[in-house]
């Protein structure tokens, strides 16, 4: 959820999800406001029922005058009004959608399309990274859970192998690399390390 100029309270049964760093590899979801708590305008959050949701619940945000705090580190982005979103160079940006790991935060990636749209008062993520850098990022999961202690660590989480040897070396992220390149590869489906 987004609300660019409104601030918003949490009603009973729902808490609010941020999303940030923790540590060098893991991202992951703190709750940062509860029942009561003001949702201050600007910052996008992830609503989490906590009780058994039926058809006849109904959860009503109202606005508030007095703003909230925001959270130091918020990696999460809005949009008020649906709003076609682009990778720039040195940041990653990932959907919420319900995929093939179930609902969760899904990397655009390049072949699998680097832009999507965004819903009105909906959330994405936005994760920043040292373009000019000659070594790859290290934090690039492609699927990050919904709820507090899904944090993702970066792995490869599949390898697509069609049967023939092409001999290129990846990297723990799946990014091509040379032979220059120092610690743990893949070719051909099979780990080594590069010293």
């Amino acid at each position: 959820m987004y609300y660019g100029e409104k601030n918003l309270v949490v009603p009973a049964g729902v808490e609010a999800l941020t999303y940030s760093h923790v540590g060098e590899q893991t991202i992951d979801a703190t709750v940062s406001y509860v029942a009561g708590d003001v949702i201050p305008a600007g910052e996008a959050v992830v609503l989490h029922s906590t009780e058994e949701l039926t058809e006849s619940k109904d959860y009503t945000f109202v606005v508030s005058a007095t703003a909230g705090e925001k959270v130091a580190g918020n990696i999460l982005k809005g949009t008020d009004v649906e709003t076609e979103i682009a990778a720039e160079e040195g940041k990653w940006i990932y959907r919420l959608i319900n995929g093939t790991h179930g609902v969760g935060f899904y990397r655009s990636i390049e072949g699998e399309g680097t832009t999507f749209t965004n819903g009105a008062h909906k959330a994405y993520m936005e994760i920043a990274y040292d373009a000019g850098s000659a070594s790859q990022p290290s934090l690039a999961p492609l699927f990050i859970g919904l709820l507090p202690g899904d944090g993702v660590v970066t792995a490869v989480e599949e390898l697509n192998v069609d049967g023939k040897k092409s001999g290129i070396m990846y990297n723990v992220l799946g990014q091509p690399v040379d032979a220059s390149y120092k610690g743990i590869v893949i070719v051909d489906g099979k780990k080594f390390i590069n010293k």
